[in-house]
């Protein structure tokens, strides 16, 4: 909202449904030891192969992002398995950590089944 050329911001903050985040300059050591994800869409307007999501995943350390096209967001969790297999044969690293923002494809039995199993922090 603009009044006497000032911008309030106020309005703005109205919106949120939740703070933001506040600015980190933590990185981490080692490659792919956290990963961040979060899952965009549904997009009104798919491709022309029918994908309406994108998965993305960035590497906390060196802030790489790896960019995923998913037909249903049920994909994501297989996407992800794909993910840690790719990290592992590649850059012989683990996965210790993945954070997002509060995906409920991520929160479910399956998937939190499955964090466990490999020792994955969620």
């Amino acid at each position: 909202m603009v009044k006497d050329n000032k911008v309030y911001i106020t309005c703005h903050m109205a919106k949120f449904t939740r703070l933001p985040y506040t600015v980190s300059s933590h990185k981490s050591s080692l490659i792919c030891e956290m990963i961040h994800m979060d899952i965009w869409g549904s997009y009104r307007v798919h491709t022309h192969k029918g994908y309406r999501y994108i998965l993305t995943l960035v590497d906390d350390c060196t802030r790489t992002r790896w960019v995923y096209l998913l037909k249903h967001k049920s994909q994501a969790l297989s996407t992800f398995q794909k993910f840690m297999k790719f990290i592992s044969t590649q850059f012989q690293a683990t996965i210790k950590v993945v954070k997002s923002d509060n995906l409920l494809e991520f929160h479910s039995d399956p998937c939190q089944k499955i964090f466990t199993d490999i020792g994955v922090l969620h």
